[in-house]
C-alpha cells in the first residue's frame, strides 16, 4: 500500500496531466457530436422572425408563422432586432454563430458561477489529486444533455443565463454594466428570469432593475422602426404565446419529450396544486434567507445566496412555467457547485450529519449524472417504461420523437424536476452551507 501511494505521488503531475487531457477531448468530442446532429431549428425561427420583421411583416399572426415554420415564435420581440444582422448572411454561417456564441456563453457562465463560489479555475487547473474532482464536475457540467441540446436546436438560452447571472451576482456594477447585462438577458429570454427578478427586488436593487426593464421594452420596441400598430403586434405576440403554450403546438401532447415544466400531468387541477407548491415553497425559503440574516445581526435580504439558494430557484423558474430542456442550461452550474460543495463537506466534517451528508453528496451527484446521460438514452428508457405501463398514459402525458424513432415517452424529465426540487428543499431547511 505504502508503495502505491509513493507512486500516485511520484507520478501525480504525469496522471493528472494525462486526465486533464482525456477530459478536454472528451467535451471536444461531445461537441462535435452535437454539431454533427444539430438541426439548428430555432436559429430558423430567430432569423427567419427577423427577416419578416425586417420586410415590415408581423411574424406573429398564425397566418404568417404557420406557412413557415407550423408552430408559433415564441421569442421575444427584442430577439428579431439581435438576430437581424444575419438576415445578410447564409445559413450555414448563422448555425455557426449560434453555435459557437452558445457554446462560450455556456462555458463563461459555468465558469463564473465555480469562481463565484471559490473553485477558481486558475487555481484548479494545475495538474495535482485535488484539481480534479473539480475538474471532473466541470466536465459533466460542459457535456450536460441540456447545454448540448441547447446546441442542437440553436437557441440562445445560455446567452440569457451567463448575462443574468453576472448581473445578479455582482451587485457592486449595478450602476452601468449590470443594467445592460440584465436588460440583453430579458431581451434574449425573459422567461429565465421568473424566480431570479423578485429577489433583486428584496435586495432592493429597483433602480438597476428599471433600468433593464426599460432597456429591455426598448428592445422590444425597435421592431416599430419597421412594423406600425405596436399595440395590435404586442397583442399577438401575448396571444400566439398563451395559444401555443396553452393545448397548443407548445404545450404537452405528442411532441412534448423535451419539456421540463409542470404540465406533464393530464389533471389540471394537480398541476395547479403543484404550481401552488413551488410558490409556497419558494416564499418559504426566502423568508427563511431573510431570517438568518437577521440572526447574524444584518438587515434585509442578503446579497450573497449561496449555491443551493440560486440551484433551488433557478430549477424552480424552469419547472414552473413552458421551458425546454434546453433551458436546463440555467441550473446545470449550480448542480455542480452543490455536488462540490457536499464533496468538500464531507470531507472536513465528522459529525453527526456525517453520513447523511454522504447520502446528501451521492443524490445530488446522480442528480448530475442523469443530466450529463445523453437525452436519448433517457427517450429510450422513457420510452420502454411507457409501452410497460400503458395504463400511466390515463394520468400523465406520452410523447413520441419522430427523429429519434421513440414512442409512448413517459415524462421522466419532468419528475426527475421535481424530485431534485424537493431534495435541494431539504438541502435547504437541513443544515447551512456558506
Amino acid at each position: 500500500m505504502r508503495n502505491i501511494l509513493n507512486i500516485i505521488k511520484r507520478y501525480e503531475t504525469i496522471c493528472c496531466s494525462i486526465c486533464q487531457f482525456v477530459l478536454c477531448i472528451l467535451i471536444l468530442l461531445r461537441l462535435a457530436m452535437a454539431y454533427r446532429t444539430a438541426l439548428f431549428t430555432d436559429t430558423r425561427f430567430f432569423v427567419e422572425t427577423a427577416n419578416w420583421v425586417r420586410q415590415g411583416i408581423c411574424p406573429y399572426k398564425p397566418e404568417v408563422f404557420l406557412t413557415k415554420f407550423g408552430a408559433a415564435p415564441l421569442q421575444a420581440p427584442s430577439m428579431s432586432l439581435l438576430s437581424m444582422p444575419l438576415c445578410f448572411c447564409s445559413i450555414t454561417f448563422q448555425n455557426i454563430v449560434f453555435f459557437i456564441l452558445g457554446t462560450l456563453a455556456y462555458f463563461a457562465f459555468a465558469i463564473l458561477v465555480f469562481n463565484y463560489f471559490g473553485f477558481n479555475l486558475k487555481e484548479y487547473k494545475k495538474p495535482c489529486w485535488h484539481s480534479l474532482p473539480v475538474l471532473f464536475v466541470l466536465t459533466l457540467v460542459c457535456i450536460a444533455s441540456p447545454f448540448l441540446g441547447m446546441l442542437r436546436a440553436g437557441q440562445n438560452s445560455s446567452l440569457a443565463a451567463v448575462c443574468l447571472f453576472i448581473a445578479i451576482l455582482y451587485p457592486a456594477n449595478d450602476k452601468i454594466s449590470n443594467i445592460v447585462w440584465l436588460g440583453l438577458s430579458a431581451a434574449f429570454k425573459y422567461s429565465v428570469m421568473t424566480f431570479q427578478i423578485p429577489i433583486l427586488v428584496l435586495q432592493r436593487r429597483l433602480k438597476m432593475s428599471i433600468l433593464s426593464f426599460i432597456l429591455f421594452v426598448v428592445l422590444c420596441l425597435s421592431i416599430g422602426i419597421w412594423l406600425d400598430d405596436l399595440v395590435t403586434i404586442f397583442h399577438e405576440y401575448v396571444e400566439c404565446v398563451i395559444k401555443s403554450t396553452s393545448q397548443g403546438g407548445n404545450s404537452y401532447g405528442e411532441g412534448s419529450f423535451f419539456f421540463l415544466s409542470i404540465g406533464f400531468l393530464k389533471s389540471n387541477i394537480i398541476n395547479r396544486i403543484l404550481k401552488i407548491f413551488i410558490c409556497l415553497a419558494y416564499i418559504g425559503v426566502l423568508l427563511k434567507i431573510w431570517k438568518n440574516n437577521m440572526t447574524k445581526g444584518e438587515k434585509g435580504f442578503p446579497m450573497h445566496l449561496t449555491a443551493v439558494d440560486w440551484g433551488l430557484f433557478t430549477f424552480m423558474t424552469i419547472f414552473f412555467s413552458y421551458h425546454r430542456i434546453q433551458d436546463g442550461v440555467l441550473f446545470m452550474p449550480f448542480l455542480g457547485v452543490i455536488v462540490l460543495e457536499l464533496y468538500q463537506y464531507c470531507i472536513k466534517m465528522k459529525d453527526a450529519n456525517h453520513k447523511q451528508s454522504i447520502f446528501q453528496l451521492l443524490l445530488a451527484f446522480l442528480f448530475l449524472i442523469f443530466w450529463t446521460t445523453p437525452s436519448s438514452i433517457i427517450f429510450s428508457i422513457g420510452s420502454k417504461i411507457g409501452n410497460m405501463i400503458p395504463v400511466a398514459e390515463k394520468i400523465v402525458y406520452y410523447s413520441t420523437d419522430k427523429v429519434g424513432g421513440f414512442s409512448n415517452i413517459f415524462p421522466i424529465m419532468p419528475f426527475v424536476m421535481f424530485s431534485i426540487i424537493v431534495y435541494l428543499l431539504w438541502l435547504e431547511f437541513s443544515f447551512e452551507k456558506s
